[in-house]
């Protein structure tokens, strides 16, 4: 559990400050195979693909205009997705409920301009 605050206080940090250049161009196919365990141990490798990732949403957090989705996958790890400010989604995201979550995986930066790699940016979210 205390993994879970780290990487969500990593997000919410960058949240203030995220860029949201593309600064890489998506290579990968929309749903690419997405492994829970393998983001968590080397995030980074996220970054220009394109996930759908089924989950069960745990909670869900706003800061500022923007919303970090805290999900349960289908291989039972607890991840962070980021909903940018001014992202409208076609689902109202509920904790409890299932989706198919739509994701990019970015770079963004903290507050003092220091990178954070692999950032899961929610694109859009599908009811299951």
């Amino acid at each position: 559990m205390p993994v879970l605050y780290v990487v969500i206080g990593m997000v919410v940090v960058a949240v203030a400050a995220f860029a949201f250049k593309s600064g890489s161009n998506s290579t990968s196919e929309e749903g690419s195979d997405f492994s829970a365990a393998q983001y968590m141990n080397r995030g980074s490798a996220a970054v220009g693909n394109t996930y759908r990732i089924p989950a069960t949403v745990a909670e869900v957090n706003s800061h500022g205009g923007s919303r970090i989705i805290e999900v349960l996958t289908q291989d039972d790890k607890r991840i962070g997705l980021f909903v940018p400010a001014g992202t409208t989604l076609k689902s109202n995201v509920r904790s409890g409920m299932e989706y198919v979550f739509t994701v990019q995986g970015r770079n963004g930066q903290k507050e003092d301009g220091s990178p954070v790699k692999g950032i899961l940016v929610v694109t859009e979210a599908e009811a299951k």
